[in-house]
């Protein structure tokens, strides 16, 4: 029979993960172990450290900083009381660093409890099973959509060169694949770089206003020249037919909302879906949408 308590915790480690995703970028798991022994202040009568045993114990990184966060899951009927929080608060104390508290359960707190957490900086996750009418509906919510993914297309580039250098005769890999100098003769990256950049000025300014347009980078005041054959020029300019936004690919995208998770202590509320996957109610579309990257394809340059 399978233990129900090691199967809520792994769930809340899987869930906790997913959470901080939310802020992108910025995380990143360094460690993170289920059911440890955590060496205290504490110590024996024979001077050792007493351990003190942890549901999950997580290391991580957002935005530079590394946090420490020991992590309760309390599978339990009945709702947490104070007395559990306290005895929770007195670990923690008792932890070099003293990381950050959470208690996760699906019942819930007692009356005063809650209070108690947020005035000793614990947080209090109520994690449970979704019911009927969480959704005003007998039927398990469930998302199915169709996500088209997109590309940009660079259908054809102009290097405009001083003196100008005939490009007619060379291969798509070649001429991306040319070395960009300085006046000193040192490199300074290549042709297909120098288009990535025009790419990503294209998706970061918003000054696009059609879907196919010329796009004009001035590079006059850069300094970079450019070798094809026995001819060396300066480049002036770099010209681009750039179209954004042509369908790709349909993805068909399913996802069912499995749990509820409401972070008490701030009063936020998310739903979890099957692949524990943690979002905000308003994005359920999100929820089963991939992360579709924009990928450049040089056609008939």
């Amino acid at each position: 029979m399978a233990n129900k308590g090691s199967e809520y915790e792994r769930l809340v480690q899987r869930v906790a993960a997913s959470l901080l995703r939310l802020y992108g970028d910025e995380f990143r798991s360094i460690r993170i172990e289920q059911n440890v022994k955590l060496p205290a202040i504490t110590k024996k009568a024979d001077g050792t450290p007493i351990l003190r045993q942890v549901d999950v114990y997580w290391e991580f990184m957002l935005a530079g900083i590394l946090y420490r966060t020991v992590i309760q899951a309390k599978n339990w009927k009945r709702r947490v009381g104070l007395g559990t929080i306290d005895t929770f608060k007195n670990v923690l104390l008792d932890l070099p660093g003293q990381p950050r508290g959470i208690i996760v359960t699906p019942t819930g707190c007692q009356s005063g409890a809650l209070e108690y957490a947020r005035q000793h900086g614990i947080e209090i996750f109520h994690l449970r099973e979704i019911k009927p009418d969480d959704f005003g509906s007998q039927i398990v919510p469930s998302i199915s959509a169709m996500v088209t993914a997109y590309v940009d297309r660079i259908k054809q580039v102009k290097l405009i060169t001083d003196p100008p250098i005939d490009l007619s005769g060379i291969t798509e890999d070649a001429f991306t694949a040319l070395s960009l100098l300085d006046d000193e003769g040192n490199s300074v990256g290549t042709v297909a770089e120098l288009l990535t950049g025009v790419q990503n000025s294209v998706r970061n300014d918003g000054t696009l206003r059609a879907r196919d347009e010329w796009r004009i980078a001035d590079l006059s005041d850069k300094r970079i020249n450019v070798t094809v054959g026995d001819t060396n020029g300066r480049i002036e300019s770099i010209q681009v037919w750039y179209q954004s936004k042509i369908p790709y690919q349909d993805h068909k995208m399913e996802s069912t909302v499995t749990h509820i998770l409401h972070l008490a202590t701030q009063d936020e509320l998310f739903y979890v879906d099957d692949s524990s996957r943690v979002r905000r109610l308003d994005q359920a579309l999100e929820a089963c949408s991939p992360c579709i990257n924009m990928e450049t394809v040089f056609d008939d340059l």
